[in-house]
């Protein structure tokens, strides 16, 4: 224990001298610490806990391949997923999702956005609590009768 507090104490002796190396060494802890953190929190989330709805187990997506003409995956259009939706003898519930790029306007400058429409019956494939069903930040719509995005 005694040479613990030694070399403690002959660290900041050393620091105390040079200040301008004791930033660089406290600033490289700090990143450091700061990206494990960051990277444990991402792993965390994606690997470590149970996707946040029920049953993920049961989840799947279905892609549409079209080797003939070099597309290997593809999503399906809304007429294809209202056949799908009309053959289905498989799944519980169906959902298509399509996304699109939107100008937002109101603020100052008008602002390119990413978002997804989606059919309504997706937040009752997700939504662990069915009270909230549709009550997603989803803009949802119904299949049958699509808006375009503006």
């Amino acid at each position: 224990m005694q040479l613990l507090v030694q070399d403690i104490r002959y660290a900041l002796r050393i620091f105390r001298k040079s200040p301008g190396l004791t930033a660089v060494i406290l600033l490289s802890l700090a990143i450091g610490i700061g990206a494990n953190t960051a990277i444990f929190s991402v792993a965390d989330a994606l690997l470590l806990r149970p996707l946040p709805y029920p049953d993920p187990n049961r989840l799947a997506i279905l892609w549409l391949r079209s080797p003939g003409i070099n597309i290997p995956q593809d999503w399906p259009s809304p007429g294809q997923y209202l056949d799908i939706v009309q053959q289905n003898h498989v799944f519980e519930e169906t959902a298509i999702a399509i996304g699109s790029t939107w100008t937002l306007t109101g603020r100052d400058q008008p602002e390119r956005i990413e978002g997804i429409q989606t059919s309504s019956s997706l937040s009752t494939c997700w939504v662990r609590d069915r009270s909230t069903a549709g009550s997603s930040c989803l803009r949802t719509t119904s299949p049958a009768s699509p808006r375009s995005p503006s």
